[in-house]
């Protein structure tokens, strides 16, 4: 793997890294600790920070799902089409998977 390739592939996950749960545990933890003390905000209390943080996570991971194919064509990284998945391990529903897709791909 060339130096260029890492590079790339270290921009594709800064650009797509997951940050919900950071995001998700600090609401909780603020949520709680401002709700039980009474602060409530300017016409939205502290019991609506749990709730916003939901909303902001689940569109984030929407526009990184309708983004990741673009920005991974545009870096270059995107496998080839006939590529296949590799199972790992010999269990009786993986080696019946194995042959399913091996008479598919």
């Amino acid at each position: 793997m060339t130096a260029d390739r890492v590079v790339v592939g270290v921009a594709l996950i800064v650009v797509l890294a997951p940050r919900g749960i950071v995001a998700a545990a600090t609401a909780s933890t603020f949520s709680a600790t401002l709700v039980a003390q009474g602060v409530a905000g300017a016409g939205a209390g502290a019991e609506r920070i749990l709730p916003a943080t939901f909303v902001v996570i689940v569109a984030t991971v929407t526009l990184y799902g309708l983004t990741a194919f673009p920005v991974a064509r545009r870096l270059g990284v995107l496998r080839p089409a006939r590529s296949r998945p590799l199972l790992v391990g010999g269990a009786p529903w993986a080696v019946d998977l194995g042959r399913a897709l091996g008479s598919t791909c």
